[in-house]
């Protein structure tokens, strides 16, 4: 870790976007695990807990969750276990409130607020932005970073469209980025790994969000600059102008694809099948992998 970086919190949450695939048919016929049957044996013996809904794939969904269970390219487990959070499968990608009041200001150090709420929630993170965020933050709109071309929610953006959008944020490529969102834990991982897949790894989600920071006593702006509106719209309309075709307003930031964090359909089909799956399988009921 570079002088000067975030030092790792000591409260260690792990959240990497998660593939999750819908049932063959509604929503409503996803089966859920609970209680006894949410525990599972990884190879190891290690126990892994599931406090999400384990879905059969059919069509892919990108999201991000702590408290799902998920793979990445090694096979290394990300899930929340029993009894405390995962650590980090290599560098420790949460910041602590102190360590981020202490570097607040400085210009390499951007903090993006990257709220997003279920729509049964009724809350508008936009508008809770405008009233109370981490002095300095600019609004990551996830609703509307996302490729344009499907209308699965929340895919991934393409590589211009991201650019556009994180240059419009004026964030430069030696820029350190705080991820922060207003529930806790909840969408800001899904924005890290958007920076990871694109080559950014300058980038870490702040150790438990908005929650944390009133928490610790710390400065909330409640007002909104015109500036960090017209640059956060400025983010979207981007993203729209990449997907029309036309070129889009200074793109100072540059990406570096990272194949290996982001999964297609056939291999989630691969990883559903293996050792860990079966055994999932077993404990579900699920029997059959479309």
């Amino acid at each position: 870790m570079e002088l000067g970086s975030p030092q790792p919190s000591r409260a260690r949450f792990l959240s990497v976007p998660i593939c999750v695939a819908t049932v063959e048919g509604s929503p409503e016929n996803q089966p859920t695990v609970s209680g006894p049957a949410a525990m599972a044996t990884a190879k190891g013996g290690e126990k892994l807990v599931l406090r999400k809904p384990v879905f059969v794939v059919h069509q892919i969904r990108t999201w991000s969750c702590s408290d799902c269970i998920c793979y990445v390219q090694d096979h290394t487990k990300v899930a929340r276990r029993a009894g405390g959070r995962a650590p980090m499968a290599q560098d420790d990608s949460v910041v602590s409130s102190q360590w981020l009041h202490e570097h607040l200001g400085q210009p390499d150090v951007k903090v993006l607020d990257a709220s997003w709420y279920m729509p049964v929630e009724n809350r508008d993170p936009w508008q809770e932005y405008q009233v109370a965020h981490i002095p300095g933050a600019l609004f990551f709109d996830i609703d509307g970073i996302l490729d344009r071309t499907t209308d699965l929610p929340h895919m991934l953006p393409s590589e211009g469209a991201f650019a556009a959008a994180v240059s419009a944020l004026d964030i430069k490529n030696h820029d350190k980025v705080i991820v922060y969102d207003g529930k806790g834990f909840f969408s800001a991982p899904r924005v890290w790994w958007m920076f990871r897949v694109y080559g950014h790894n300058k980038v870490w989600v702040l150790d438990g969000g908005l929650p944390q920071w009133r928490a610790s006593g710390f400065d909330i702006e409640s007002s909104c600059p015109g500036d960090a509106i017209l640059k956060s719209k400025a983010a979207n309309s981007d993203v729209e102008m990449v997907y029309n075709g036309q070129l889009a307003n200074s793109v100072t930031f540059q990406t570096e694809f990272q194949p290996q964090l982001f999964w297609t359909l056939e291999k989630v089909k691969l990883t559903a099948r293996s050792e860990l799956f079966s055994a999932f399988r077993t404990c579900t009921g699920v029997k059959q992998i479309s």
